[in-house]
């Protein structure tokens, strides 16, 4: 097929056709890579899918070993370490929290502030969440997954929140 467009093309006669049909091929191949989500792009040219600790939504998914399970519209439990200042932010479950963290591959903990509001449902995840970033913790992670461990156990569960484009 290529080398069929190859020939196609020399054959061309004029310069100006020539400059033309290859801004349409350009236009062909930024609207073929840009309508894709940036998650099927890095499979599309072999990058990887892990997602970097620092600056990427990590959401909640397992606690202590309880899976972590939302009451209706409520918005998901966060942690984003940011890349810059060392500023941590993200979502408990009631209440927002912000701080700093230092990290220290593969060490990392966080000192944190946070609103105080009283949400029956939440409090006791949330207390136990923030008990877990405020810990010296180890981490490792498995391509879409962040694992915080104290004393060799696993003790919260993240997935990389995926954003599509559309």
């Amino acid at each position: 097929m290529t080398m069929l467009v190859l020939k196609w093309y020399i054959a061309l006669p004029e310069k100006g056709i020539k400059k033309v049909v290859m801004k349409l091929i350009y236009f062909l191949v930024f609207v073929l890579f840009a309508c894709r989500p940036s998650n099927q792009l890095s499979e599309l040219v072999g990058a990887s899918n892990e997602r970097p600790l620092l600056g990427t939504v990590w959401l909640l998914f397992e606690l202590n070993e309880k899976e972590i399970g939302l009451p209706q519209n409520q918005k998901p439990v966060f942690v984003v370490y940011e890349t810059s200042e060392n500023m941590v932010r993200g979502f408990a479950g009631c209440n927002t929290f912000t701080g700093t963290y230092t990290h220290d591959r593969p060490a990392i903990s966080a000192t944190l502030a946070s609103t105080r509001m009283y949400c029956d449902s939440m409090m006791e995840i949330e207390m136990e969440f923030m008990k877990v970033l405020s810990t010296p913790t180890k981490y490792h992670m498995e391509e879409n997954h962040l694992f915080l461990k104290i004393d060799g156990k696993i003790v919260a569960k993240f997935r990389a929140e995926v954003k599509t484009s559309g």
